[in-house]
């Protein structure tokens, strides 16, 4: 399976695709956010998300975060603003919609996918709004079951999504270590073929996304803070730049490492044969016309003869020549 955002190609055989969730890190400073957005792409990020929310039709009046959240709403004037800038950057821009009306203002910025958090994974009617757009959907499925997970992918599916994305996510901030368990992004890849598998982080560090991308994910999705000595309720759990720089860093020789599965000697190995197997020698000295028995055969490195796998067909041959003891044995020696 594959998805294709802009000019990048996310699946098996590609490069990890990253997204930098700015979020409310912006902190309501549209200087900040494109310093941010700047940030991003010099250090090789592939997107940067925003969230795309209003207080009102997110949470009750009488919520403890309404006002925060009222507060840290990003203006609907900034979308086409911010998406410019990221063109302009060469980043892609994307955000997620947390009511049907934000996928409106979303589809006015031309936004090439969108992503639904986790807490919207059972919002049946942003899900299928958002699959209306026929764009591709990254999927979060923190707090979800596998059932209900499945029940969201399915949803997507039969209102139009053909591209998808699940995302595994822990909804704590940050998790606990023994709650992260990456092994469901095996899970995932296993009960959604059909799918790209992924991983949105809180986690302090970075880990757990190389543990991610080692199990098999393609998405690295982690929180980006330009200092964690903000305010703000996404800044501590957040990566500082220079550490999503290293962790991109370190993803990248991780994608080396990890290889292409094929079991065969490396080109550089190849120089290491011979000195580092056993070829067959002489335990004794033996007339010309002695029959080899196993026991006068000793085995050390370098391999430059006859090699130790194959002594069984050394056993019984007559030696054509007389050898000393420590002599290596080639085929030449043997009367074959």
């Amino acid at each position: 399976m594959e998805i294709a955002i802009g000019n990048k190609i996310i699946g098996e055989g590609h490069p990890t695709f990253f997204i930098a969730e700015i979020g409310s890190n912006h902190d309501c400073k549209i200087d900040q956010a494109k310093e941010l957005i700047d940030n991003c792409a010099e250090i090789g990020v592939d997107a940067v998300k925003f969230q795309s929310f209003s207080a009102e039709t997110l949470v009750v009046r009488e919520h403890p975060a309404y006002t925060a959240l009222d507060r840290l709403a990003l203006p609907r004037q900034w979308h086409r603003e911010l998406a410019d800038y990221c063109k302009v950057k060469d980043i892609l821009f994307l955000s997620t919609p947390f009511d049907e009306e934000k996928v409106d203002w979303l589809e006015e910025v031309s936004v090439p996918a969108y992503k639904i958090a986790s807490g919207d994974l059972t919002y049946y009617k942003l899900l299928e709004k958002v699959a209306s757009t026929g764009k591709p959907v990254f999927l979060s499925t923190g707090i979800a079951t596998l059932e209900e997970a499945t029940a969201a992918f399915s949803t997507l599916k039969k209102a139009g999504s053909k591209h998808i994305a699940l995302l595994h996510c822990i909804a704590n901030y940050p998790p606990r270590t023994q709650d992260i368990n990456l092994e469901i992004i095996k899970t995932l890849g296993i009960n959604f073929p059909e799918a790209v598998i992924g991983f949105s982080d809180h986690s302090p560090g970075y880990m757990a996304p190389l543990g991610a991308v080692a199990l098999g994910a393609k998405i690295i999705e982690k929180h980006v803070t330009l200092s964690r000595k903000l305010q703000g309720p996404d800044h501590p759990f957040a990566l500082e730049v220079n550490e999503f720089a290293e962790m991109i860093i370190k993803i990248r020789e991780l994608e080396t490492m990890l290889g292409s599965g094929e079991k065969r000697p490396v080109e550089n190995e190849l120089q290491e044969i011979s000195g580092a197997r056993r070829g067959i020698y002489l335990n004794a000295a033996a007339a010309k016309g002695t029959l080899i028995k196993e026991s006068m055969l000793g085995f050390l490195r370098p391999a430059t003869g006859i090699r130790a796998s194959e002594y069984k067909n050394v056993i019984g041959k007559k030696l054509k020549v007389g050898s000393s003891r420590g002599d290596k044995l080639s085929w030449e020696m043997l009367d074959i």
